[in-house]
């Protein structure tokens, strides 16, 4: 099967990312500046549909990036909270995708580096 378009997999990103941004403004009562960063970011989110991401401004595409972040999230908890059930495969799939293309467009996070970057310690040792 070919590879599915960059385009079409960040549009397919965008639904979940605005579920996770809503749900976290939720998380907040819907106040406060962690509320209002999130809904102002699922705006940004919705801003983006219907555009190419060669036709992105550089802001554009610093939130398609965190667009890719967010679905990769709430696929991945969704199908955490649906382990076991064969609706678990599809999330999972969802999220390595939006993983893939991020990895493949931007690179990994300064926190998945410095997580592949830190050295292990077993905590009995200590």
């Amino acid at each position: 099967m070919p590879r599915q378009s960059d385009d079409l997999t960040l549009t397919r990103a965008l639904a979940p990312a605005v579920l996770d941004r809503e749900s976290y403004a939720q998380a907040y009562g819907g106040k406060g500046p962690e509320a209002e960063a999130a809904t102002a970011l699922k705006f940004a989110f919705e801003a983006l549909r219907g555009k190419s991401l060669k036709s992105l401004t550089s802001e554009e595409r610093e939130t398609a990036r965190l667009a890719l972040i967010y679905a990769e999230q709430w696929e991945a908890s969704l199908a955490e909270a649906n382990e076991g059930l064969p609706d678990a495969q599809e999330p999972l799939r969802e999220a390595a995708a939006f993983r893939k293309m991020r990895l493949r467009l931007w690179g990994r996070t300064a926190m998945e580096a410095a997580l592949a970057d830190g050295k292990h310690v077993d905590i009995r040792s200590l």
